[in-house]
């Protein structure tokens, strides 16, 4: 299959994805993991499609609103940092070419591919920095506005990475 082709599948699956997480939008959750099974079957880049249940479907659901926040993102630049910093997705050069969606696109998609528990580490981190700098602590959230969205959430990371 052109690579072209695989393109086009990975981003007509990330659509899938993304309109699934739209609230008055009903997706039938089997039904998407069945055909998402299927297309990558097709696609043969994966042999053993782990299939995610709803409750993880629904939480990949959110990253692109995450990444797509341009206070908390900027440029495509901080959204390829953070996935391969704290997603620890492996990131290719042309990537930094593509526009700000289809990087999330891509990013989304290679989230899909890594194991369940990595991403709800990653989803465990992000709602414990959230309500640190949302309700708890003040002095985080200073942190945030004095060095900056990112610089504040790779320092958070990098502790709680060495708590676990």
């Amino acid at each position: 299959m052109k690579k072209e082709t695989k393109d086009a599948l990975y981003s007509l699956l990330d659509l899938m994805d993304m309109l699934g997480s739209i609230d008055f939008i009903k997706v039938d959750i089997d039904r998407a993991n069945r055909i998402r099974k299927e297309v990558l079957d097709v696609i043969g880049d994966k042999k053993e499609v782990t299939i995610l249940d709803s409750s993880t479907d629904e939480l990949l659901g959110v990253l692109p609103v995450i990444l797509l926040d341009s206070k908390k993102f900027p440029s495509t630049k901080e959204i390829l940092k953070f996935a391969e910093k704290c997603l620890n997705i492996k990131i290719k050069n042309y990537w930094q070419k593509r526009s700000r969606a289809e990087v999330v696109g891509i990013i989304i998609n290679e989230v899909y591919e890594q194991s369940p528990e990595q991403f709800n580490n990653f989803l465990k981190a992000w709602n414990e920095f959230s309500n640190e700098t949302n309700h708890q602590n003040m002095n985080a959230k200073q942190n945030v506005e004095n060095i900056g969205f990112m610089d504040a959430w790779f320092q958070f990371f990098d502790s709680y990475k060495g708590v676990e």
